[in-house]
């Protein structure tokens, strides 16, 4: 079990880097970003503390809006 939740907390730690990356990269501050999404700035900012990871209904419109693919920001390859 311990090996599940160390894997969990490094795709939450890498989730949260790359939506910040993306982000930034973007040139979207998290209130624009959060605004985009129809989400509050409050849970941009957990998700890209590692507190809290976006849902799979959101995943498309996050992914089109920093022009980046789920694969890239699940860490598929």
């Amino acid at each position: 079990m311990a090996k599940v939740d160390k894997n969990n907390e490094l795709l939450k730690q890498h989730i949260a880097n790359q939506l910040k990356s993306a982000r930034i990269k973007a040139g979207l501050t998290q209130y624009t970003f959060a605004d985009l999404l129809g989400v509050d700035r409050t849970t941009i900012a957990k998700y890209e503390n590692g507190k809290a990871i976006p849902s799979l209904i959101s995943l498309p419109a996050i992914c089109k809006t920093l022009h980046i693919s789920a694969d890239e920001l699940l860490n598929i390859s």
